[in-house]
């Protein structure tokens, strides 16, 4: 995949900013209808997010992850709103070296939904400084993430690569999140991807 000017980036984040701003005002942020209330949470059987009786109707939010530049992924960018509707843009080439663009829209499912809910709720989340997830790493796919609660006015808005998840400055539980965060979101982005049959 093609690297992106440092400049693009940059007003891809703001571009993002104003976005989900707009959708929180036309009922992004509405009450969520489709997310398992059961805390049913399957992340490879890690029993440090496991949540029981979620309560989804007092979190309302968007999330946006964006693959920026890989050189094993498609070109991602994954929208999530609290009613947990997915809209899924991808860019991908067929061996025939053409350029698809398979747009999918979906629900979450509710482990899955559960799970992101976990993640969002936590307010160590918003306290994390893109500073200190920014290594100079030589390898790694390149993304970034946004989430934006709307009954809070809480946000976190970086860029990175996948090999933050292990090397960062962050501590404690807020490393530990981090360190669940990234894989969980990787996974979201590879089980619902649209795909089509490559020729």
């Amino acid at each position: 995949m093609d690297r992106i000017h440092p400049l693009n980036r940059l007003n891809t984040f703001f571009i993002s900013l104003l976005f989900a701003s707009v959708l929180c005002l036309l009922g992004a942020c509405s009450s969520p209808h489709s997310i398992s209330k059961t805390g049913s949470i399957d992340m490879t059987n890690n029993p440090a997010i496991m949540q029981k009786s979620l309560k989804t109707s007092d979190i309302k939010y968007v999330f946006r992850y964006r693959m920026i530049s890989s050189t094993s992924s498609p070109n991602d960018d994954l929208f999530i709103d609290s009613t947990g509707q997915m809209t899924f843009h991808t860019t991908q080439k067929t061996m025939s070296g053409e350029v698809k663009t398979p747009t999918g829209f979906a629900y979450l499912e509710p482990a899955d939904g559960d799970t992101l809910y976990y993640f969002i709720r936590q307010n160590l989340l918003y306290d994390i400084d893109p500073n200190n997830v920014n290594p100079q790493c030589p390898t790694g796919d390149i993304f970034s993430l946004y989430i934006y609660r709307c009954d809070s006015n809480k946000s976190i808005r970086l860029q990175t690569n996948t090999c933050a998840q292990d090397f960062n400055l962050l501590t404690g539980p807020q490393r530990k999140l981090f360190q669940q965060l990234i894989p969980f979101v990787q996974r979201l982005a590879a089980r619902y991807r649209p795909g089509f049959t490559i020729k």
